[in-house]
């Protein structure tokens, strides 16, 4: 009788091991699904999060495109307003500019003048004179 109750007692722990380990493994399993469901849920916030971004980022560019052009034709208008302003006025088209009157006529060509000698080098500098060497008077 002690064998059956030996193996009874381990056929009980044996059933109440099995029975926690199950247990284990659901709560393992509620646990994979819920932190699955969270990444899934990450992963859609995220893609929105991104989505909002980029159309917000669209939205600003465009903005300041519209912006740029904005000023582009304001001074596109300045530009051709101050280029009239500028601008000889146009003559009417049925009128003709007055003929030009010819050139008058050029008097002929000078003679060249007729040439004058060269110029003449100046002479050679001459060394000052040297006093004569003379006796000094004795001085008293």
């Amino acid at each position: 009788m002690a064998q059956r109750s030996s193996n009874s007692g381990s056929e009980r722990g044996l059933d109440r091991l099995s029975a926690k380990s199950e247990r284990v493994m659901n709560d393992i399993g509620e646990q994979l699904r819920r932190l699955e469901e969270q990444v899934r849920d990450s992963v859609s916030r995220g893609q929105e999060a991104t989505e909002r971004l980029l159309e917000n980022a669209q939205r600003e560019i465009r903005s300041q495109l519209d912006g740029l052009r904005r000023e582009i034709d304001g001074l596109t208008r300045r530009v051709r307003a101050t280029a009239a302003k500028k601008a000889p006025a146009k003559k009417p088209a049925g009128k003709k500019a007055p003929a030009k009157k010819p050139a008058a006529k050029k008097a002929p060509a000078k003679k060249p003048a007729a040439k004058k000698a060269p110029a003449k080098k100046p002479a050679a500098k001459k060394a000052p004179a040297k006093k004569p060497a003379g006796k000094k008077a004795p001085t008293k």
